[in-house]
């Protein structure tokens, strides 16, 4: 059963980068993941909903996406934040595959360059 926080938005844990040999990526130096999505609380004087990291089983928020929160776009803005350390783990792991220069045939050169571009903005370095 998929896991809700109080707003009723999936929760959806994201494990901390590696890199393609299962090594911690130390040249990310993002909060490790999971990180999840979480509602504020009326109560906190915000609209907003908080992307929180899981550690030692108490959250840390490492952003935010404000606006109501009954937007469909913000929930999904939210969503998209709380996946960025999957995702990056996950091209990073598929470009470490194909190696320094190389591309997979049917996605092509230019579009394989833009994910190590996308990577290296991430990693916050120069991607030309």
């Amino acid at each position: 059963m998929e896991e809700k926080n109080r707003g009723g938005i999936p929760i959806q844990p994201v494990s901390a980068p590696k890199s393609a040999v299962g090594e911690a990526v130390p040249s990310a130096a993002f909060t490790p993941g999971p990180w999840a999505v979480r509602l504020s609380h009326p109560n906190e004087g915000f609209d907003c909903f908080w992307i929180d990291a899981v550690r030692g089983g108490r959250p840390t928020t490492v952003a935010t996406a404000d606006g109501y929160q009954h937007q469909p776009e913000r929930q999904a803005n939210a969503r998209l934040i709380a996946a960025a350390p999957e995702l990056y783990e996950v091209c990073r792991e598929f470009i470490g595959k194909l190696g320094r220069d190389g591309y997979y045939p049917t996605a092509g050169k230019p579009l394989t360059d833009k994910m190590r571009a996308a990577i290296a903005k991430a990693e916050a370095y120069n991607a030309s």
